[in-house]
């Protein structure tokens, strides 16, 4: 019984070690008016930074390219918590935005974004 114990334990401990805890993004995509915008562009680009020291992350979460819920203009995707995001939204005949965001550890963290309509410009990751 002793051993059995044991081993849930180093398990439990290993498992947390190399686990990858996941934090949550959503949002809405509108426009001035308040309109919904189904045809935007959202890039997700981990900077690989934490609060307390720098660590690169999973190749596949490096530059993510993911388009609102065609029906809401909503958008959700799951990413490793405990990092920095550039987060940019751009759709033709609309200003970019852009903003750096932190995923905590199981946290829903909204980004809602209002597109502004102007010339494009190109999106640069904020600083």
């Amino acid at each position: 019984m002793r051993k059995l114990v044991t081993l849930s334990l180093a398990f439990l401990l290993i498992s947390s070690v190399y686990g990858q805890s996941m934090g949550v993004l959503t949002g809405e995509i509108k426009d001035a008016q308040g309109s919904i915008i189904t045809d935007a562009v959202i890039i997700i680009h981990a900077d690989g930074s934490r609060f307390w020291n720098a660590k690169k992350i999973d190749a596949k979460y490096e530059d993510l390219k993911i388009n609102p819920n065609p029906s809401s203009g909503k958008y959700r995707i799951e990413l490793p918590a405990g990092y920095y995001y550039d987060v940019m939204v751009s759709r033709a005949g609309f200003r970019p935005e852009c903003a750096k965001l932190y995923i905590l550890k199981t946290q829903s963290k909204e980004f809602n974004v209002t597109l502004q309509i102007g010339p494009a410009e190109p999106l640069m990751p904020p600083e």
